[in-house]
């Protein structure tokens, strides 16, 4: 039993926008008016790209059929990796993991997409919660989802809503497990549906809010900062963007918490860079967040432990699967009181 696009929607979430192309469905985590700023600037082309993976968009439902399968296929920016990985959770356990970018070539190039791909997974007798998250790196298109005939089937219904700015951190990048990203984990210890805004090598910029256009939430995280030392060039140009870029979430969210997590730590966080220092940048986003009685600020050195072990790359930038866990269990401790 195929089920028609219409009721793949309603059994997905994490979206705010979709596209049928003729050969299958795109759900988006960003509405065209949000994604114009990076679609209308030469200056940001992986941004464009990046903003249109989907990261933290899952299909989350409950279903008696005795299996799913699942067929996709996606598209990325050439210099991202291959990151077409698919995560299956029954019941709330990992159950199957498809990584549709494997290949038997160690030498094989990195490809422009990921092919064409069915992923069947059978499921225990009964009614089961069948959560699917799609790959956080590449542009995924559902081609079909397949259910046993006759099947019952009825989306999950999470009990709040968070809404997520970030880097590639947030954005997932570097998980081997889509699931496993630390806001993706977050999300589970919450039971809320995720909107993840964050986007490979993002900054602080004003231009990122586009105010009146997001749905209504819970809570609200920012975690910037990273990008700003590593690359931008001017201090009081930083200042400007940052504060502005809390200015206008301050209005926008009012009412809403809204968690400011400082940069976690990295290896090279002493080195100066254009604008000095990691811990310089973490000071001032901390000095102007406090301005703001609704936004609320996070100690990011207190959610990864500093030790090379849990990051994926060296020196030491984002997280492993293991340090995402640490991420996302302390950011839990600190934030469900507030919530």
């Amino acid at each position: 039993m195929f089920l028609s696009f219409e009721e793949i929607r309603g059994l997905a979430t994490g979206w705010l926008s979709w596209q049928e192309d003729g050969e299958g469905l795109i759900l988006s985590r960003f509405t065209k008016e949000q994604m114009s700023f990076y679609d209308n600037n030469p200056a940001t082309p992986k941004a464009s790209a990046r903003q249109r993976h989907s990261a933290s968009v899952i299909l989350d439902f409950y279903t008696d059929s005795e299996y799913i399968t699942l067929t996709a296929d996606g598209s990325r920016l050439p210099e991202v990796g291959n990151y077409g990985k698919f995560d299956f959770l029954e019941n709330g356990i990992l159950v199957h993991h498809a990584d549709c970018d494997e290949t038997e070539d160690p030498e094989a190039p990195r490809r422009d997409a990921f092919p064409t791909t069915e992923m069947t997974v059978s499921l225990s007798p009964g009614e089961n919660r069948v959560t699917v998250y799609l790959p956080w790196g590449t542009q995924t298109r559902i081609r079909s989802l397949e259910l046993s005939e006759g099947a019952s089937f009825r989306p999950y219904r999470h009990a709040k809503t968070l809404l997520a700015f970030g880097d590639s951190i947030t954005h997932g990048s570097r998980a081997v497990c889509p699931s496993m990203t630390y806001i993706s984990q977050l999300a589970r210890l919450l039971d809320a549906r995720v909107v993840n805004h964050g986007i490979g090598g993002e900054r602080f910029r004003k231009e990122k809010l586009v105010p009146g256009t997001y749905p209504p939430c819970d809570l609200v995280t920012v975690a910037l900062g990273t990008n700003d030392y590593g690359v931008w060039q001017d201090w009081d140009e930083f200042c400007l963007n940052m504060s502005e870029f809390l200015r206008i979430a301050a209005a926008e969210f009012a009412g809403t918490p809204v968690f400011i997590i400082l940069p976690i730590w990295r290896e090279e966080e002493m080195q100066p860079r254009a604008i000095g220092t990691l811990p310089r940048v973490r000071e001032r986003i901390r000095q102007e967040a406090e301005k703001y009685p609704g936004l609320t600020v996070i100690d990011g050195l207190e959610l990864v432990p500093h030790l090379p072990d849990f990051f994926a790359d060296s020196p030491a930038l984002h997280p492993n699967d293991l340090g995402f866990s640490q991420y996302a269990m302390n950011l839990y401790r600190i934030i469900r009181d507030k919530i």
